[in-house]
């Protein structure tokens, strides 16, 4: 459930180490993307302050929702569907949604069932004075509905995904799109999931490509839950004459819309890489040498793939001035795994590929001539799937948890899908200090330098776990329902004065391959908040946070109620809550 904009939170890259390495190469501490001050912590922790730590908790226990698949439309998911029938003649149903919608936006009481998207849309309306062209507006559902007529013809999934692309396109640029952001965005995102040559075709049409149904918004919904308290009720947004019912479930929603397309980077710890090149199945294992430890990467040329070795991640460069932009570049003291031979591998800021170079002073040169011609392009690919380092790992429990009783976010395993998750609470055996000369240690060759004893630790980490689809309503004890626990081993290194140093997954007796580890993890200053993006671009869903959003959730969580709406049979209160008019 990772969206393609969880993809670009960190690169992805991990150490590791080949068969026969010399000795020096393999000791590992936290490195550049593991180093604890990426989470904003200093503190240097002993084994007696780990040891005396067995259960912690944050005070608030995250509440659930689901990821709000893009395969179901995102925050344009219905909690019905329209009776109309035209949807049931075409195999989009694009054009079939905006008719209800427009039919629906014209009363002062619109369904209460509509999606969050088209309830979100009607408030940024009217919050920002927009007015939709009924002229215009007609002309684009007839325009998608020939399109859709034009798709549903074609018998072949390939001509069929082609031309999603320019129904896509069509909704982009709608004179309406500004006007309905949330709506526009969440069908631009679902059409363009579904004419990838590698997904399911409308995520649901067998053998016409890999599964995406895990695509969504979890890592909106997980900092969300983390970080703001679950609505007690529903919401009557005023919009003039306009009443517009938002339930328990949209609030949510638009909290994890806000969160996962509006999140302050300025208050974000990131810790770790993302695992790129790792099994699809969650109890399988992940790439690793002979000696049990997992490859950093690969480089193919010639139709051969190489793996390599990172020996060390280094902190980003240098600037390159007078290129139409000034990037920096990450870039990596690498080892092949096969030849032994050491490179640097240097991050293309303009391609997104890579170099290498066999000296630092030939990429020194190429900076200073600004002649990058000399560097020679490869195909490679990094993985993070040994991340993050179980040092910081603990050390961000116990923190985070612990001393800022704020909870955090963890993506649980090391594979290709990305299953966000908000953490709470851990508890800890930690076993005894044993010397690492006297200690049976399968991971002896990627011990830290410095590392002079060790210690086993199992941990069991509680999250709170979301359903497939969204509720409309929620009941007393849903949020608790959700919640799980997945338990972690690793070991522990630490220095001759029992100072934490670093660690590895598995136990002294094995390492752990498997892709039962965590893969990244990140969180937010404590009282943190969404932003507010206003601006227009294709696909964007212009978040009001501040005048919509929050606005919403802050009456969600007010005492008492105003009033009570009959949905479905449901008897659901109500607070009043006035959107103004912005300035």
């Amino acid at each position: 459930m990772k969206s393609h904009l969880a993809r670009i939170l960190c690169l992805s890259f991990v150490t590791s180490c080949s068969a026969k390495p010399a000795a020096s190469t393999l000791q590992e501490a936290p490195d550049f993307w593991n180093e604890m001050m990426r989470f904003g912590f200093h503190r240097v922790f002993s084994y007696q302050d780990l040891a005396a730590k067995k259960d912690i908790a944050t005070p608030k226990v995250p509440w659930s929702d689901t990821y709000w698949p893009t395969a179901f439309k995102g925050m344009a998911w219905r909690y019905h569907a329209p009776e109309d029938p035209a949807a049931l003649k075409e195999e989009i149903q694009v054009a079939a949604f905006m008719r209800h919608f427009a039919e629906e936006s014209s009363k002062d009481a619109p369904d209460p069932l509509l999606s969050p998207a088209e309830k979100y849309d009607l408030a940024f309306q009217y919050r920002h004075g927009l007015d939709l062209d009924t002229k215009a507006f007609q002309d684009l559902v007839a325009d998608l509905s020939t399109q859709d007529a034009v798709i549903k013809a074609k018998t072949s999934t390939a001509d069929k995904k082609a031309l999603l692309v320019p129904m896509g396109v069509s909704l982009d640029n709608a004179a309406a799109a500004p006007a309905m952001p949330m709506t526009f965005s969440a069908w631009s995102a679902f059409l363009s999931a579904s004419s990838d040559e590698k997904n399911k075709y409308l995520s649901i049409e067998a053998n016409t490509g890999d599964d995406w149904s895990w695509e969504g918004h979890c890592h909106g919904w997980a900092p969300a839950a983390v970080m703001s308290v679950p609505p007690k009720h529903g919401v009557m947004a005023i919009l003039g004459s306009k009443q517009v019912f938002f339930s328990e479930g949209d609030i949510r929603g638009l909290m994890t819309k806000a969160w996962a397309d509006s999140a302050p980077n300025d208050q974000q710890y990131f810790l770790a890489r993302r695992c790129e090149a790792s099994p699809q199945d969650p109890d399988a294992s992940i790439p690793a040498n002979a000696l049990g430890r997992g490859y950093s990467g690969t480089i193919k040329e010639a139709g051969q793939t190489q793996n390599f070795i990172i020996l060390e991640s280094l902190p980003r460069m240098t600037t390159l001035k007078g290129r139409g932009r000034d990037p920096t570049l990450n870039f990596y003291r690498i080892r092949m795994a096969e030849t032994g031979e050491r490179l640097y591998l240097v991050e293309n800021p303009d391609s997104g590929g890579y170099w290498t170079v066999p000296f630092l002073s030939d990429l020194d040169d190429a900076v200073r001539t600004k002649n990058f011609e000399r560097l020679k392009s490869v195909d490679a690919t990094l993985t993070g799937c040994w991340d993050p380092n179980p040092a910081s790992f603990h050390a961000v429990l116990l923190e985070q948890l612990d001393e800022r009783k704020t909870g955090f976010v963890m993506d649980r395993t090391r594979t290709g899908q990305v299953w966000n998750q908000p953490i709470y609470a851990a508890h800890f055996d930690i076993g005894p200090l044993v010397a690492i000369t006297a200690a049976q240690d399968a991971a002896r060759a990627y011990r830290a330098a410095g590392t002079s004893y060790l210690a086993e630790v199992t941990v069991s980490v509680d999250w709170s776990g979301e359903p497939g689809r969204p509720s409309f309503s929620y009941g007393a004890d849903f949020d608790v329902n959700q919640l799980q626990q997945t338990t972690y081993q690793y070991t522990l290194e630490f220095d001759a004065q029992h100072r934490l140093i670093g660690g590895e997954w598995g136990t002294l007796a094995s390492m752990d391959a498997s892709s039962d580890a965590p893969d990244f993890l990140y969180g937010f200053a404590a009282g943190s908040l969404p932003e507010d993006n206003l601006s227009f671009f294709q696909g964007s869903s212009r978040i009001d946070y501040s005048g919509i959003i929050g606005r919403l959730h802050a009456c969600s969580v007010e005492a008492g109620s105003d009033g009570i709406v009959h949905v479905n049979g449901d008897a659901l209160p109500y607070k009043n809550c006035t959107i103004s008019k912005a300035n």
